[in-house]
């Protein structure tokens, strides 16, 4: 058995599902293997979730994208929080009984009417979903989206073609990845704004599929009036080379909220995706922001323009 000092070594459970799914490079399928052989609790992790899986697929013949994350995240959570014993580790003692407990409370939870309580449960779980999927895409190289999305930070813009050797995701990609797969299937059923707004996010971001990204944001935007949900909306139509559209509508994000940096920073895209006056949209933009990292890369975009790129 795998020691208690030795257990940080143990990969995470989003890389535990993507060897599950066959979506680990083939790179770290080797590194995984060769743990496993040593570790008993990953192997018993992989073997219940396959089993579990093998039941879903009798249930529900159609293929599931990333399917795997489900028992690994939510046994996680519950044996956290409902099976660990002090002094003892639960991922040691207990790594069956939180999957199953995981997938039994996951299907119970489907089932319940709804309450107040839930309601409290389903905010705190929209709120700790965007949390993980900020802290996720803080990790990454580049930037999953183009377009700016409100309370993510700064990285790279994603660059416009990917080499040879380059076409597998990294290990954060699966993570991100892994986690917008969790907040789409744990919201599915939640019909609020907010749940609309997370399903339209986490569709963007996680390489799912962007019609519905622009169907859920579009939701979400309407029903609220929310600058910040019109300025998602606007990133999300931006993904989609709806480019016209995108101008109207962070037009609209930064009507509803003139201090809203996110809104401007889309509305500049747009207007250069347009190849409209986008020197004057990007000066536009620094007036709100010109110390960010952002403020840096619309400078940068300028000094482009500017050189004809």
């Amino acid at each position: 058995m795998t020691a208690v000092g030795e257990l940080h070594r143990c990969p995470p459970p989003e890389v535990l599902a993507a060897f599950v799914d066959a979506r680990l490079p083939r790179e770290r399928v080797v590194e995984l293997t060769s743990h496993m052989a040593s570790c008993a609790e990953c192997r018993l992790v992989v073997e219940s979730v396959q089993e579990f899986q093998a039941e879903d697929q009798q249930e529900k013949p159609e293929p599931q994208r990333g399917a795997a994350w489900r028992w690994l995240a939510v046994a996680a959570a519950v044996g956290a929080s409902v099976l660990a014993v002090p002094g003892r580790d639960w991922w040691l003692e207990n790594t069956r009984a939180a999957v199953t407990l995981g997938r039994s409370f996951w299907r119970m939870y489907q089932r319940e009417p709804a309450t107040p309580e839930r309601a409290l449960w389903r905010t705190y779980q929209r709120e700790t979903a965007r949390q993980d999927l900020v802290e996720a895409a803080a990790k990454l190289k580049f930037r999953p989206v183009e377009p700016r999305l409100t309370g993510f930070g700064w990285a790279a813009a994603p660059p416009t073609y990917r080499g040879p050797g380059n076409d597998e995701d990294t290990i954060d990609e699966l993570i991100i990845n892994a986690k917008a797969a969790a907040v789409i299937e744990a919201t599915e059923h939640d019909a609020s704004a907010e749940a609309a707004h997370l399903r339209g996010i986490a569709h963007l971001i996680g390489g799912y599929r962007g019609a519905q990204s622009v169907d859920e944001l579009k939701t979400a935007a309407v029903s609220t009036n929310d600058a910040k949900m019109w300025s998602d909306l606007a990133a999300a139509l931006l993904a989609a080379r709806e480019y016209t559209n995108a101008l109207e509508v962070a037009n609209r994000a930064v009507q509803r909220d003139p201090d809203l940096d996110e809104g401007w920073f889309n509305r500049a895209l747009a207007t250069e995706s347009l190849r409209g006056d986008a020197v004057a949209a990007w000066n536009e933009y620094l007036k709100h922001d010109d110390r960010s990292p952002w403020a840096k890369e619309a400078r940068e975009r300028i000094g482009r323009l500017r050189d004809g790129y």
